[in-house]
């Protein structure tokens, strides 16, 4: 697996530039870091700063490919809710789904829907077809008075760190102790990839995964 050092001299070698000419400083990277990572995380899920409803090509459940790269973020849990409010992760960000062991449906509905569910005889949640809205906690469910539900969601990323100590003998700069990035090493790449863009860069994805075998093969 790569880490963010790894990406670092990546960056430096697409430039042409060693580690030490710092094409941007390691602070600036691990900003960089943080932002592309959340957007990364958005881009998959289907929300980036230009989604449009029903355009995006990409998103959770469009392709087995994008589901694979969130793995890492997906939780599984299963509780009792107290008073109908299931409090999840305090990182919790994407609600992918809900059920119990006898519910037929499910059905994740907006705040504005709720006086409508309740008071119509046909609609109204009941133990096989529950419903729930977004809360801050998590979800509010309905019929309150059930249990053992299980929800399955998104969890934000870790933020990455990306910390270097110059040797005070040799001078050279090494890794020190980092948060890495969660995802795996295609996603890396294409925060990477993102960075250089970002930076004006005119390099395209496929070259920098080209880059990342070359520096590998040569023992990075």
């Amino acid at each position: 697996m790569m880490t963010n050092f790894d990406l670092y001299k990546l960056l430096n070698f697409i430039i042409n530039k060693d580690i030490y000419a710092q094409a941007i400083s390691p602070d600036e990277f691990a900003l960089e870091l943080q932002s592309k990572n959340l957007r990364h995380f958005r881009k998959r899920l289907g929300l980036p700063e230009t989604y449009i409803p029903g355009s995006a090509n990409e998103g959770v459940g469009v392709t087995r490919s994008t589901d694979t790269d969130l793995l890492p973020f997906l939780v599984e849990e299963t509780t009792n809710p107290m008073s109908g409010i299931i409090t999840l992760l305090a990182n919790w960000y994407y609600i992918l789904d809900f059920y119990t062991a006898t519910s037929i449906t499910s059905d994740l509905i907006g705040i504005e829907e709720l006086s409508d569910r309740l008071n119509n005889y046909i609609t109204k949640p009941t133990a096989s077809h529950i419903a729930a809205y977004i809360v801050p906690q998590g979800l509010k469910v309905y019929p309150s008075t059930i249990t053992g539900v299980t929800v399955l969601y998104y969890r934000e990323p870790t933020t990455p760190t990306f910390v270097t100590v110059t040797d005070p003998v040799t001078l050279e700069l090494t890794y020190g102790a980092s948060v890495e990035l969660e995802w795996n090493d295609g996603s890396k790449l294409d925060i990477l990839y993102m960075i250089l863009q970002d930076m004006g860069l005119n390099v395209e994805r496929g070259d920098v995964q080209q880059m990342a075998a070359k520096l590998i093969q040569t023992g990075k």
